[in-house]
């Protein structure tokens, strides 16, 4: 797992979101409700992909986050197991699950496929994969 997420409000501009995407070297940006309101709910992901698929279909300028915001929000809590959260990757055909605290709307980390694949590669350890 990413400790941390690299996130935005959803009424940001689309272009914020690829900027972050960018400079992190990230696949994913989090989106939260209106900053302004003090709603800290997740309400969703963009990834990527997301961005992609919005310029392909035409000129991104101007358009909010939460137009991109298609991937699926699905969460872990970090004492859950990588069997488990490769499962959820699995069956929900997405490349990340933001890692939530019980009890808490607001995401630890990010776990990606990519860190799956560095524990499975025995490139990192699965303590290396988990909440601080």
């Amino acid at each position: 797992m990413h400790a941390g997420v690299v996130s935005c409000a959803l009424e940001a501009p689309l272009t914020e979101a690829a900027r972050l995407v960018a400079e992190h070297r990230i696949h994913c940006v989090v989106g939260f409700g209106d900053v302004t309101a003090d709603d800290t709910q997740v309400w969703g992901v963009i990834s990527d992909l997301d961005i992609v698929g919005a310029a392909a279909a035409g000129d991104i300028a101007g358009l909010p986050a939460s137009s991109a915001a298609g991937t699926e929000v699905l969460t872990i809590a970090p004492d859950r197991s990588l069997r488990e959260a490769a499962r959820i990757m699995a069956e929900h055909a997405v490349s990340h699950v933001l890692v939530v605290e019980p009890g808490s709307d607001r995401p630890v980390g990010v776990l990606s496929t990519l860190d799956l694949a560095a524990v499975l590669g025995g490139h990192l350890s699965p303590e290396t994969t988990a909440a601080p």
